[in-house]
């Protein structure tokens, strides 16, 4: 799960983490996301929080250590933790979005069977997930807008 891989960066855990425990939690995550975080992480961890115990423990969330990290900075001297703090800050909290954009898609493409071209089974998608938008819009002024496109074109020809 990836907040129990994450759990150690959280202030009040990065305080009362042990150092063995730390060190475990930090080279775990770095094994893990070995992609993108180098095998320093383990030492930078360990050295901010021993420099700057006072101001994580005036910390609430990830974020404000990462904003902590900018405003000292200290960036160029903890570059992967800083790394680590914005993977856990631009996590998805969920999905849900997606996947209501797939329920939609579904519905409407059982509906309409398959003879929906891609134009406008997108346009009925952004209809569909974007309902409240679409509710709010005045179908006077769009047929309107429409009918005088439609008529501008026919006196070109």
């Amino acid at each position: 799960m990836v907040s129990g891989s994450f759990s150690f960066l959280y202030p009040k855990s990065l305080l009362q983490l042990s150092d063995a425990d730390l060190n475990l939690a930090a080279q775990k995550f770095q094994e893990t996301y070995s992609a993108d975080i180098d095998s320093d992480f383990v030492r930078e961890v360990r050295s901010f929080r021993r420099e700057f115990r006072g101001e994580i423990e005036a910390s609430q969330t990830v974020l404000d250590l990462l904003k902590l990290i900018i405003s000292s900075k200290i960036m160029s001297s903890v570059p992967e933790l800083a790394t680590a703090c914005v993977l856990l800050a631009t996590i998805p909290v969920t999905v849900a979005t997606a996947e209501r954009s797939f329920s939609k898609l579904k519905l409407i493409k059982t509906y309409l069977r398959s003879s929906i071209s891609q134009e406008r089974l997108d346009g009925l998608a952004i209809l569909a997930i974007e309902n409240e938008g679409a509710k709010q819009l005045n179908i006077d002024d769009l047929l309107d807008k429409f009918a005088n496109t439609k008529a501008r074109a026919a006196r070109l020809m």
